[in-house]
């Protein structure tokens, strides 16, 4: 059986203090550790993703990146995630639609975004993007869980806020959780028991229990709370309990 999928399409700069690029908070989130001596150098390094038995893709090239983020809604049991630009409309006090290229007119509109998601095999859809709750997908009936972005009146979110939330919700579907109340450069640990208190989710660590879409989302939301930042993310569609990346019995 093949391994599930975790999509990242990063078409936006994590712009934190100090600043890093994507390529940076891809390697940050696979945990690797680059050869240090010419023995080590035939040797993969380590990812967290990989030892969890999950395929960590990372795309970032906006020239296509319409065409990827489609291609990859068509993988079955995969995790989506779109972290990049949308057109929208201050007037209206709503989102036009994705834009990787940031480019308006939308390259994928809420219309087409709709028939896309009901159409998808993946499992679970992410989309960082500025107001994606306003995109209408609370109307959505099939297709995979969808959680967007709640930017609150200003319609825009930072997307080092995005970075920080992005880090707790993707560790903790593998199973590793960040304690950011010690060590803000912590590494995430392996859990070893569900989680029973939301005030206690960046607190405890040592579990290997894998978190389910509202434990992840609660983790990420805490996250955009520790920055003071009245941002979200919020599940559109589907099952809070559902357990995206199980594992394997």
């Amino acid at each position: 059986m093949a391994k599930p999928t975790l999509h990242l399409h990063f078409y936006l700069p994590v712009s934190t203090k100090p600043p890093y690029n994507v390529d940076d908070f891809a390697n940050y989130l696979r945990g690797s550790v680059d050869p240090t001596t010419p023995e080590q150098a035939s040797v993969p390094p380590s990812d967290r993703f990989d030892t969890a038995g999950v395929v960590l893709d990372f795309q970032k090239k906006a020239v296509s990146g319409t065409a990827d983020f489609k291609t990859s809604l068509k993988d079955t049991d995969s995790v989506v995630v779109y972290l990049g630009h949308s057109v929208l409309d201050f007037k209206n006090k709503r989102s036009l639609g994705l834009s990787p290229m940031g480019h308006d007119p939308a390259e994928i509109a809420p219309e087409q975004l709709m028939s896309l998601l009901k159409a998808s095999s993946a499992k679970l859809v992410i989309l960082a993007t500025c107001a994606s709750s306003t995109l209408g997908l609370k109307g959505l009936k099939a297709g995979p869980a969808v959680v967007v972005t709640n930017s609150g009146s200003n319609l825009t979110t930072w997307s080092g806020y995005w970075g920080e939330a992005l880090k707790h919700f993707l560790h903790l579907l593998i199973g590793y959780e960040i304690n950011d109340k010690i060590d803000k450069k912590a590494q995430p640990e392996v859990r070893h028991e569900p989680i029973t208190n939301v005030g206690e989710i960046l607190k405890n660590i040592n579990r290997e229990k894998r978190a389910t879409i509202k434990e992840a989302l609660d983790a990420a939301n805490e996250a955009f709370k520790e920055n003071k930042s009245v941002d979200r993310f919020e599940l559109a569609f589907g099952n809070g309990s559902t357990v995206v990346f199980p594992k394997k019995k």
